[in-house]
């Protein structure tokens, strides 16, 4: 079974003004996974895809979805053991594996305060909020057994 290494970005404009610091983890997926999630959102946008601008960013953020997949794809026949991350191919990842990173379905994050590697069942997930009324946001993190976050993303906006 293939797995793919990858880290989370760093510096997102989206960490600033959280208190909390991110610390972006290195993480193994199962490719079996990644490459499901990533079959259920195009098949969902596909429903869609025909109604949408062909300048939106929903539109070719589907085309880019259909890209990523076959780069999946292709690393998963070459039967690597691990297969990293090729930067070359658009980032969407740090988005679409929210559903891996909260539900547990990857292998290990490492922590790179730390400097150690943990199993998703040693990993916590923290709900936040940042602001209040409507100038608030707020979402869940993925944080170590020390409490460095290791995953955050904003999940609403009010």
């Amino acid at each position: 079974m293939s797995l793919l290494k990858y880290t989370m970005p760093a510096n997102l404009p989206c960490y600033t003004g959280w208190d909390f610091p991110v610390y972006p983890g290195t993480f193994l997926f199962h490719m079996d996974a990644m490459i499901e999630t990533f079959r259920r959102t195009i098949a969902h946008g596909a429903k869609h895809v025909h109604m949408w601008s062909s300048k939106s960013g929903i539109y070719k953020e589907h085309f880019d979805c259909i890209n990523v997949l076959k780069w999946l794809e292709s690393r998963k026949e070459s039967n690597d053991a691990i297969v990293e991350w090729d930067n070359s191919v658009r980032d969407l990842f740090w988005s679409m594996s929210q559903p891996l990173v909260y539900g547990g379905q990857y292998r290990t994050v490492s922590c790179p305060p730390c400097n150690e590697t943990y199993t998703p069942n040693r990993m916590q997930k923290i709900e936040w909020a940042f602001g209040e009324d409507l100038a608030a946001e707020g979402g869940h993190r993925l944080a170590c057994p020390n409490g460095h976050t290791v995953y955050s993303i904003m999940e609403w906006n009010s």
